[in-house]
């Protein structure tokens, strides 16, 4: 199966949850995001990805995010982050599932409403089911980061999307590898 075709015009693009931003860590591919346009990064992703030093490529996380904040990267604030910030540092465990109500919150209040265009990125199944709830605009299109990955692929922007996920579920055992092909849009 191909990827669809992509709009032409540069959206912003919105890690959804935490595992796509590890995985193109992972396989040193993080700048690939800014072919496609500004990248946002909610408050709850970088603290999960970042915050703890000592997590699998945190310190890569955080040198790209101080790299790129501000010209290719945007950091949004969260009604929950402040929440699971103190959390973390008090070795609480998070609210359940704060990271995809935060992120969900966001997109609703700043990008599902507003208007895209926007791409949006995740793995955690809970993500498209929750901007299901909210409707989408015709110009948001939700994918996860193995689709992401083929789509590059096809705009010459990526040599062998199979090999990169191959090396992801390698170094990740728990990348999901059923999410090949999920896309979600209403037209492009």
């Amino acid at each position: 199966m191909s990827a669809m075709p992509f709009s032409d015009l540069r959206p912003t693009v919105v890690m959804a949850d935490s595992s796509p931003l590890i995985h193109l860590a992972a396989v040193g591919q993080l700048d690939l995001l800014f072919e496609y346009g500004h990248v946002v990064l909610a408050d709850v992703v970088r603290l999960e990805t970042s915050l703890d030093q000592s997590k699998p490529f945190a310190p890569e996380i955080s040198a790209w995010i101080e790299a790129n904040r501000g010209s290719r990267l945007s950091l949004a604030d969260t009604d929950l982050g402040p929440v699971y910030e103190l959390a973390i540092k008090t070795g609480v465990r998070p609210p359940r599932n704060s990271v995809e109500r935060a992120i969900v919150d966001w997109l609703a209040d700043n990008i599902v409403h507003e208007g895209g265009p926007a791409l949006i990125i995740y793995e955690n199944g809970k993500i498209p089911n929750m901007l299901r709830r909210e409707g989408l605009p015709e110009d948001i299109v939700v994918m996860t980061s193995r689709y992401f990955l083929r789509l590059s692929q096809e705009r010459g922007l990526l040599a062998d999307a199979e090999a990169t996920w191959t090396r992801i579920a390698e170094i990740d055992t728990r990348s999901n590898p059923q999410a090949e092909a999920t896309l979600i849009q209403r037209s492009i």
